[in-house]
């Protein structure tokens, strides 16, 4: 076992960070009820087709790349957010939002709508999805937007010729591919085979990496991390979080923070914005991962998840109080 992490004395700021995200933003609306709905019934308003909810529903920022840029924005970090919003009523929701949070928004001009995911839950956390994916187009970065660090994610994702391109025009910037959600798409070991050359950190949860290699997720993970230039990166959810290393025979383990959730919507791309903020800060593996938990645990108990990540103060308080819990041991 190696040492552990402390995460302790970290400055907020060591500089502007230089962070481009490419990646679908979505608007996430959800409605928690006491039990899944009933089978549809008749077309009027009828106990028969009837769920009452114990909780109002709330409107939250959704996809990979909103939920990463409101994070990264919460914190005090500087991003661009190269994604699809449209100039529609939802799209203009999640622009106020994320441009209140300082995050600078580049989308294609003449998209007609966003991208909107209401989620039912029940009381244990099974889940009703209802998407609506909008107009699945990203801007480009120019020149003008050369980054240090560039996550590249979606729902769905871009094509995989697009991805290569945008890889190989990163400008010598250190890259991200985050793999989920997979929504029908051809991701796996083989097909990504010609983008390994070009992507420095795979990212993905234990599902879609076990669905990735088809293999359970830490022999996954071993694998994909002597393809890829630098590792991969297992979010495990309740279990922590992993860094599997090209050049180094022994993975990190992060270990969880025990909290109760009230909603696991968006916590891995939390997750993804806390790394990010971590690393364009300069700090070791140790203190990112446990970091990023932090992060994403702040977001499952928050009342509206992405959107109420404090600034770093109030997240290094949170793993202060919390010392044997996030612990990173390799």
């Amino acid at each position: 076992m190696g040492r552990q992490s402390s995460c302790l004395g970290l400055t907020t700021m060591q500089g502007a960070c230089d962070v481009n995200i490419i990646a679908s933003t979505t608007v996430d609306i959800w409605v928690p009820t006491g039990k899944l709905p009933p089978s549809p019934g008749g077309p009027e308003f009828s106990t028969s087709n009837l769920a009452t909810l114990d909780k109002q529903p709330n409107v939250r920022m959704g996809g990979i790349g909103g939920n990463a840029a409101a994070v990264l924005g919460g914190l005090g970090g500087e991003v661009a957010l190269f994604t699809n919003l449209a100039a529609d009523f939802w799209g203009n929701w999640a622009r106020s939002q994320l441009e209140a949070r300082g995050v600078k928004i580049i989308a294609p001009a003449g998209l007609e709508s966003t991208s909107v995911h209401i989620a039912v839950t029940g009381p244990q956390g099974q889940r009703l999805s209802f998407f609506y994916p909008g107009e699945v187009t990203f801007a480009e970065p120019s020149q003008e937007f050369r980054a240090k660090w560039i996550l590249f994610g979606g729902c769905p994702h871009p094509a995989l010729p697009d991805i290569a391109r945008m890889l190989r025009q990163s400008g010598g910037a250190v890259t991200f591919l985050d793999i989920g959600p997979n929504l029908g798409q051809e991701f796996n070991i083989e097909a990504f085979a010609p983008l390994f050359s070009t992507i420095d950190w795979l990212i993905g949860n234990e599902s879609e990496l076990a669905g990735f290699t088809g293999s359970d997720p830490e022999s996954g993970a071993r694998r994909v991390a002597g393809m890829a230039k630098q590792g991969v990166i297992l979010k495990r959810g309740d279990k922590g979080a992993a860094v599997f290393f090209r050049q180094r025979r022994s993975p990190l383990w992060a270990r969880p923070f025990h909290i109760l959730p009230q909603n696991t919507i968006g916590a891995g791309d939390a997750f993804n914005g806390g790394l990010l903020y971590g690393m364009s800060r300069g700090w070791e593996w140790e203190d990112m991962l446990r970091f990023a938990n932090a992060v994403a645990a702040y977001t499952v108990q928050a009342p509206q998840g992405t959107l109420d990540i404090p600034k770093t103060e109030v997240i290094f308080a949170f793993i202060q109080s919390r010392p044997a819990e996030g612990v990173v041991m390799s």
